[in-house]
This record gives C-alpha cells, sequence and structure tokens, in this order.
C-alpha cells in the first residue's frame, strides 16, 4: 500500500475554556419532568410536578431576548409527568406521559403560538408510556422509547403534521429503554443512554432519509437515565442525568457526528440534576428546572468570556500513514508546552491507548507511535493540552 503523510492544520486557542455557562432568570417555580422545546427565539415548558409535588399541566415561555418568563395557556389534557415534546415550524406539539391515576397517557396536542391555544390531534398510535423521548427533524416529528410496567419500548413512529398521521418506522435498535437523550444533526437523530433495567451508555444514529439505525460511540462517564441534551450547529451535547444508586451528575459532554468522538466541555453549573427542561435557541443551549431546582442556564460553545486566549496556528504531520509497526507524529507551534498527551481511538469511540509527551519544550515535539497490540483498522487521534483539551484530531491507518 502506497505510504502516505497527512498535514492537518489546527486553528486553536490554548486557554483554560472556550465554552461557558450563563446563569439566565428563574423559573418562577419548581417542575420535574416536564416536556421543552424552542420556536424562534422562544423557549417553552410544560407539564411536570411542580414545587407542591402534584402534576400540572401548566406551560410556560422564556423570552430569549427580554431574558423572561410568561406563563401562557394550560396544555391540553390532564396533567401528566415526562410527556414527549417537539416543534416544527411556528407550532409546539406534546403528548403521552403518565397522569395522577398512574395511568400511561397516549393523546397528543399541538400548540399554536399565534394565537396561544392548544388544539387536540390524533392520538400516538403507540402505547401509552412515560419517560419517551421526542424530537423533530424536517417537517415530521418522532416519539420513540419510554417506559409502561412492565415495559421498556423501542419503537419508533413518525408524526406529519400536515395530515395529522402517525406511521411506524423501523424501531431503535438495542433495547427497550426509558429516559434516554436524544439530539438531532441534519437528517439525523441520536439516542442513547437510558435505563433498560440498567442504566446505559450504548448511542445510536437514527438516518430518517434510510429509515436505519447505525451504533456509533458509546456515551462517556457514568452510564445514566433522564440525561439533558440538544444539539447547537453539528454538534451535540449531553450532560446531568441519573446514575441510578450513585447519585445525580452535572459533567457535559460535545458529540461531533463527523468524528464520532466526544469530548467533555464544562460542566453544568450548580448541583447535578435529573428530569430537566433543554431546548436551543439559536447557537445557545438551555438546561434548567428539573431535580436542580427552578435555575435556568445558557451554554455557549464558542464564547470566551473572562477568558484570556492566544491563538496559534499548530500544524501536525503523521508519518508513514498508514503504518504496521511505528509511526511518528510531529507537532509545530509555539505554546507547544501546553500540549500534555496523546490520545488513540477506535472507531465505537474508546480510548485504546495514551502516551504521555514530555518533551514539550523541544520545536517541533516528536511523538513516538508504537503499534503494540493495536489490531488493524482505522483509528482517531487526539492531541490534549494539559487542561484536558482537544485542540486536534486526525485519523490514523493501522496496516
Amino acid at each position: 500500500m502506497k505510504k502516505w503523510m497527512v498535514v492537518l492544520m489546527v486553528l486553536i486557542g490554548m486557554r483554560g475554556y472556550a465554552d461557558s455557562w450563563t446563569q439566565k432568570a428563574d423559573f418562577p417555580n419548581s417542575k420535574v419532568g416536564p416536556f421543552s422545546f424552542s420556536i424562534g427565539t422562544k423557549g417553552y415548558t410544560g407539564g411536570g410536578i411542580d414545587a407542591t409535588s402534584h402534576l400540572t399541566n401548566s406551560f410556560w415561555e422564556y423570552n430569549q431576548l427580554t431574558n423572561a418568563w410568561t406563563q401562557k395557556a394550560d396544555m391540553g389534557g390532564p396533567a401528566r409527568y415526562y410527556p414527549a415534546g417537539f416543534s416544527i415550524g411556528n407550532k409546539g406539539y406534546a403528548g403521552l406521559g403518565m397522569d395522577q391515576n398512574a395511568t400511561n397517557l397516549n393523546d397528543f396536542w399541538e400548540y399554536d403560538t399565534s394565537v396561544n391555544t392548544w388544539i387536540q390531534k390524533t392520538n400516538f398510535p403507540g402505547l401509552g408510556c412515560m419517560y419517551p423521548v421526542s424530537f423533530a427533524i424536517g417537517q415530521y416529528g418522532y416519539v420513540s422509547c419510554g417506559w409502561g410496567s412492565p415495559n421498556y419500548y423501542q419503537d419508533l413512529w413518525r408524526y406529519d403534521p400536515s395530515s395529522n398521521i402517525w406511521l411506524q418506522k423501523t424501531s431503535l435498535s438495542g433495547t427497550g429503554r426509558f429516559g434516554a437523550n436524544v439530539f438531532t444533526i441534519g437528517n439525523n437523530a441520536y439516542i442513547g443512554g437510558g435505563n433498560g433495567g440498567v442504566p446505559l451508555n450504548d448511542f445510536w444514529e437514527y438516518n430518517s432519509l434510510t429509515d436505519s439505525w447505525t451504533q456509533k460511540a458509546n456515551t462517556p462517564g457514568h452510564p445514566r437515565q433522564d440525561a439533558s441534551s440538544f444539539s447547537i450547529g453539528n454538534k451535540g451535547y449531553f450532560g446531568n442525568g441519573d446514575t441510578i444508586g450513585m447519585g445525580y451528575l452535572n459533567d457535559f459532554w460535545e458529540y461531533d457526528a463527523n468524528l464520532n468522538l466526544w469530548t467533555q466541555k464544562v460542566n453544568v453549573p450548580g448541583i447535578g440534576r435529573d428530569e430537566a427542561m433543554f431546548f436551543t435557541i439559536g447557537n445557545k443551549g438551555y438546561i434548567g428546572l428539573g431535580s436542580g431546582g427552578n435555575d435556568l442556564w445558557e451554554y455557549s460553545p464558542d464564547s470566551a468570556t473572562g477568558i484570556n486566549e492566544i491563538h496559534n496556528l499548530i500544524s501536525i504531520s503523521l508519518y508513514p500513514n498508514p503504518f504496521s509497526t511505528t509511526a511518528t507524529l510531529v507537532i509545530n507551534g509555539v505554546e507547544t508546552q501546553c500540549i500534555a498527551s496523546l490520545q488513540i481511538i477506535n472507531l465505537l469511540g474508546q480510548e485504546v491507548k495514551t502516551i504521555p509527551i514530555i518533551n514539550q519544550k523541544e520545536i517541533p515535539i516528536k511523538v513516538g507511535i508504537n503499534r503494540d497490540n493495536l489490531p488493524t483498522g482505522m483509528y482517531f487521534y487526539k492531541i490534549i493540552t494539559n487542561k484536558n483539551e482537544t485542540v486536534a484530531v486526525g485519523k490514523m491507518v493501522v496496516e
């Protein structure tokens, strides 16, 4: 096979963190297990359990521009806990969940922002459940998974608002589950984690164009249920959640679908939480409520507020590539003293090798890579700083 060299040019900021959280206006009271979605510059949340431990169907709007909450018309039907919710265009949709009699619901409602009213639509055709996942791609909405004692569901249904018709699609691969996390990137949805009898960390990509599932790199950190998740641009994010027996989490992770890689980001502020509200408005993500209280936090993936940044052009070359026994990675650029290690990741997103970098003061840095017991195949390498930042990613092939 022909040997070739890869040169990767990466504009990076050697900094403490590039992302940040900003606290926004508190919600007027607390809610655990609500649904949520966004429309334009507004975020919405409804249902759940309130501060008095009662189920509610109250519905609220958050205005990003004014940083203020406004109560809107109550959701139709009974008060409910952990329902589904998504938006398509200027309409919101919500349904399912469990009522105060512990009955799993399958009713489904449409919210019109222009007149502040709810209209009942065709019932969800699957079995009523709580803790489902829900999302929208293009002009369709989707509902999957959920729990209805004693069953863990994995069926997937597509809703067409133009015809008010549900259509069953290919069920989620893997095991049935409730409380999974979900976000969308382009025509694909990503579902992972949840509880299928035990907390899970498998992660799946749904291609809405081919109606097919592909397993991707497991969600990092502890297996968990009831996490918070959203997407911004071409990246997905998830964090928080309940580990069952190990407490609530506040770690936070970014998923790169092109590389099938997870990168740890700044923790969600405050105490760990589950069963939260979360949505995206523009290039900002929002997480709040749930077991953490009535606070609301805004996530900025590219903000450097309060952080001094030094931008440098770093060139990285790996040769030979592919290789059978050894290869050399050469790193050029200033601020190389911040670089601490080289990680090698397999296609399942698992770290299979870490090489400490101890010659940081030498420019260029040369890192020897021994194949050792690595099986033949393609891998990703990540360059990590001493502040646990990923500053560059590339591909390598072992023959």
